[in-house]
C-alpha cells in the first residue's frame, strides 16, 4: 500500500493499523491513536556520491529539485520551510508513491535531493550509490498508527512497550537501518 494511502485505508475502517515509519504529529494524533513511540528519526537530504552539491544550511536547498514521499514529513517539512516562505519553487518538489522511485529518479539525475528519513536513508545507501547531503534536526518519533478508540490498541501498545523494554525493537533498527 501507498503511503499517503495507509491514512485513508485506517481512516475508512480498511486496516487496523499502519505501521510504516510514522511520525507521530500532532495533526495525526487528532485522527488517529498511536502506541508508544518506538525510534526517533531527523530528515535528511540525500543526493548521489558523485553529487558535488554542498549546502551551508537547510534553505539553500530550495535552490534545487527534491523528490519525496507523497503523504510525509519531509514533504510537509519542505512545503512548510521552503515553498510556504517563498525560498523554493513548488515545481522544484516532486512527489513520488515509493521511496524507490524518488531515489531511482535521483540516481538518474532528473533531481538534485530527496528528503527522507535519516534511517530508510542509511539502509538505502547500503544498497545505491546515495549518500546523506545534510542532516534537518526534526527529532520525529515514530509510531503504531491506529483507529481511535480500538480494543486492539491497548494490546498493541503493550506489546510495543515489551518489544522496547526487552531491547528487540532497538536491536531490529540496529540491524536494519544502521
Amino acid at each position: 500500500m501507498d503511503f499517503d494511502d495507509l491514512f485513508s485505508a485506517l481512516a475508512s475502517d480498511k486496516i487496523d493499523m499502519a505501521i510504516s515509519s510514522i511520525t507521530i504529529t500532532p495533526e495525526r494524533s487528532n485522527r488517529f491513536d498511536f502506541s508508544s513511540p518506538y525510534t526517533t528519526t531527523n530528515q535528511v537530504l540525500i543526493s548521489r556520491n558523485d553529487s558535488s552539491i554542498k549546502l551551508s544550511n537547510f534553505e539553500d536547498a530550495g535552490k534545487y529539485r527534491i523528490g519525496s514521499l507523497r503523504g510525509t514529513t519531509g514533504s510537509i517539512y519542505l512545503d512548510e520551510h521552503l515553498i510556504d516562505r517563498d525560498l523554493m519553487s513548488k515545481a522544484n518538489l516532486r512527489l513520488y508513491d515509493t521511496d524507490i522511485e524518488s531515489i531511482s529518479e535521483l540516481i538518474k539525475g532528473n533531481l538534485d535531493f530527496v528528503i527522507i528519513d535519516e534511517g530508510a536513508a542509511n539502509g538505502y545507501a547500503k544498497q545505491r550509490p546515495i549518500k546523506i547531503a545534510f542532516t534537518i534536526p526534526t527529532n520525529e518519533k515514530y509510531g503504531i498508527a491506529m483507529q481511535k478508540g480500538k480494543e486492539l490498541n491497548d494490546k498493541i501498545n503493550k506489546a510495543v512497550n515489551e518489544l522496547l523494554e526487552s531491547g528487540e525493537i532497538a536491536n531490529i533498527i540496529k540491524a536494519y537501518t544502521k
